[in-house]
């Protein structure tokens, strides 16, 4: 008889993970691009970091199918850690437009 399948396994699930991981993935990974070419650093960062704002919302959309349990906490920290960033990055922008 096959096992169940883990109710925490769901699609939705991991991109409420992944909205957390991917802008932290990007700061390390902009980290060791920044020798080598510091605007492939920021684009690198930058597009990690929408990934995870996206993995976030859709996550969100995804609790109406398959409940909050594991996904809504999950899904605010990563919307918090990517709009954080994105603030930064949009601060130090018009900071360097001056």
């Amino acid at each position: 008889m096959p096992d169940a399948p883990n109710p925490r396994s769901s699609s939705f699930h991991q991109a409420a993970k992944g909205s957390w991981v991917a802008p932290i993935v990007g700061a390390f990974a902009g980290n060791f691009a920044r020798r080598s070419s510091p605007g492939l650093a920021d684009l690198l960062t930058m597009s990690f970091v929408l990934l995870g704002l996206g993995l976030g919302v859709v996550s969100l959309f995804g609790m109406l199918r398959v409940g909050r349990r594991g996904i809504l906490g999950q899904a605010i920290i990563g919307l918090l850690i990517c709009l954080g960033l994105f603030a930064i990055f949009i601060s130090n922008v018009i900071g360097s437009m001056k």
